[in-house]
């Protein structure tokens, strides 16, 4: 079993192996390669984008009058076009040379020949460009119009040198970028930035400028003319420091920068194919390849291939295509073996599965009989241990009701001695009066005394009553709501405005004292038995309850235990 384990996990490296990635290009590399495929494929929002641009500045210019205002939008028209269409941007500067040597502005002359000679170069045409440029060299110049015709020597040198394979750096490109450098020493200045690199190139100072150059890049706006300019510079400096990373990034920049532009000299678009190439990424470089082939068959100018650079990067990557095809066969057959092994594997893991499984049913079948005999054992232990609560609970509600019946029997005795001893207080005082009056020979009044006690007692027994009914609803505040809700609500029974119980209460209040018998009550009451046993009948037939239980209901009515 446990050989084959082992066979299976080697097996499980070897396929591993065998499907591992080609590419050694970074999330990084990925993300900016996806990013220029994404500006490709936004082409046709791009061209709208700069037709509105084209329709909104001729409208422009055709509402202006000033001459100044017509040239600057007709310059505009020409570097927006260009990168685009040459020819209509040669259209635009040729109509500001025109007007410009109408009115012998010679600054305008310089610039729009500068124009020229850049459109040249993006179309590769230097013998034109160089025409241009050396009737720029014959008129005066202002620090502007000369750093401007400074880049444009620096841009033509370096075309010129790409096109006749000079080694690297040019001389002349280097003297240009000194000259550019000695004009405008401002490290904030994209012309000294631009400069810088090509001044040193080839020297030790490139690899320590190439961060300062990276920072100055990262901090331009993207819509700013030069940020497309300086992020080629970077990418350049990087390639020339050995830095792939850098270079793939700032190529991708300046890419999409002018793809959004719709400006099709991108010669750098095949390099980063070339990039994607070396990285394994043959996808995106067959994308950046097609793409740069399509700009070649439709516009050649804007296409350079020199020596045959760009074919021989396209048949390198057809190679590495079939080479990567005929390994990715190799690697199908081997796991076409691998299956195989893999099939087998399966069927012999699937047995012992199997006998597994049912070993692990059976355990599985007995922990769950024992777990059903623990339930059963807990079932018992909770009913039982319910019971016993349920015994507690009656203790102490048993207990509770002793309590309150013995504080009953305390207040009550009290208050029962209390009025005894005021009724033998006040009968006592009646005896010595008559005896008295006996003593003195008033025997008259003794006798009209002794008349009046009947009277007098009638008295003491209300007033005891009338004690009574105090002393019980203050024991049982809630005796006449508790008694109401055993009657039906229509029988219900409420007491006098002075708080006293009547017949039919007070009888009931007795029996609430565990005094039942009607002879008992009809003594303590001062009433006949049948009038206790009448008014017995009639509650009974008012209550809600069996009349057999009304006097059980009444005798488990609860007092309230506030010691008043």
């Amino acid at each position: 079993m446990k050989a084959i384990h082992i066979l299976y996990s080697l097996s499980l490296i070897l396929v591993c192996s065998c499907t591992g990635r080609y590419s050694t290009a970074t999330q990084e590399n990925l993300f900016y390669f996806a990013q220029v495929e994404e500006a490709l494929n936004n082409k046709e929002t791009n061209l709208e984008d700069f037709n509105n641009s084209i329709n909104e500045i001729h409208q422009r210019l055709a509402n202006s009058m000033d001459r100044e205002s017509i040239y600057i939008y007709q310059r505009l028209l020409a570097e927006m076009y260009m990168g685009y269409e040459a020819d209509s941007a040669l259209a635009y500067i040729d109509k500001n040379l025109q007007r410009a040597e109408e009115l012998k502005r010679t600054d305008w002359i310089a610039e729009s020949l500068i124009l020229r000679s850049q459109t040249y170069n993006t179309s590769g045409m230097i013998d034109e460009s160089r025409e241009a440029l050396d009737k720029v060299k014959e008129l005066p110049m202002g620090q502007d119009i000369k750093l401007k015709y400074l880049m444009e020597e620096l841009t033509y040198w370096r075309y010129y040198a790409i096109q006749f394979n000079l080694p690297s750096p040019y001389p002349m490109i280097t003297a240009y970028a000194d000259s550019i450098v000695q004009l405008v020493p401002d490290p904030s200045s994209p012309y000294y930035n631009y400069a810088k690199s090509y001044q040193i190139a080839g020297t030790s100072e490139l690899k320590e400028w190439q961060p300062e150059l990276m920072r100055f890049a990262d901090s331009m706006d993207e819509k700013n003319p030069w940020y497309k300019y300086i992020t080629e510079c970077t990418a350049l400096t990087a390639w020339a420091n050995g830095d792939i990373d850098n270079r793939l990034k700032y190529f991708a920049l300046s890419l999409i920068s002018k793809i959004q532009q719709v400006d099709r000299h991108v010669p750098y678009l095949a390099d980063l194919g070339s990039i994607a190439r070396e990285m394994g990424e043959l996808t995106y470089a067959a994308r950046f390849y097609n793409a740069t082939l399509r700009i070649q068959a439709d516009h050649p100018e804007y296409v350079y291939n020199g020596d045959g650079a760009l074919a021989r990067s396209v048949m390198q990557f057809h190679e590495m295509v079939e080479d990567r095809l005929e390994q990715q066969n190799a690697r199908n057959q081997m796991l076409n073996y691998l299956l195989t092994l893999f099939i087998v594997l399966a069927i012999i893991l699937l047995i012992v599965t199997m006998l597994e499984l049912k070993k692990v049913r059976s355990l599985h079948q007995e922990l769950k009989q024992s777990n059903e005999q623990l339930k059963a054992s807990e079932a018992n232990l909770r009913q039982s241990n319910e019971q016993l609560k349920a015994k507690e609970q009656q203790l102490t509600e048993t207990n509770t009701e002793l309590t309150e019946a013995n504080y009953i029997k305390e207040e009550y005795i009290g208050q029962l001695f209390a009025t005894c001893s005021d009724y033998i207080d006040k009968m006592d005082a009646l005896k010595k009066n008559i005896n008295r009056k006996l003593k003195a020979g008033q025997y008259a009044e003794a006798i009209k005394q002794t008349a009046a006690t009947s009277q007098r007692e009638n008295e003491y027994l209300q007033e005891l009553w009338t004690e009574f009914d105090k002393v019980f609803l203050r024991l049982y505040p809630d005796f006449i709501q508790q008694f109401n809700t055993l009657l039906r609500e229509e029988e219900q029974i409420s007491i006098k405005p002075e708080g006293r119980l009547n017949t039919d209460l007070r009888i009931y209040a007795l029996i609430r004292l565990g005094i039942d018998s009607s002879v008992k009550i009809s003594k303590m009451l001062g009433v006949s038995v049948q009038t206790v046993y009448n008014a017995r009948t009639k509650m009974r037939s008012k209550a809600i309850s069996a009349n057999e239980d009304f006097d059980l209901s009444v005798k488990q009515l609860k007092p309230a235990i506030t010691k008043a």
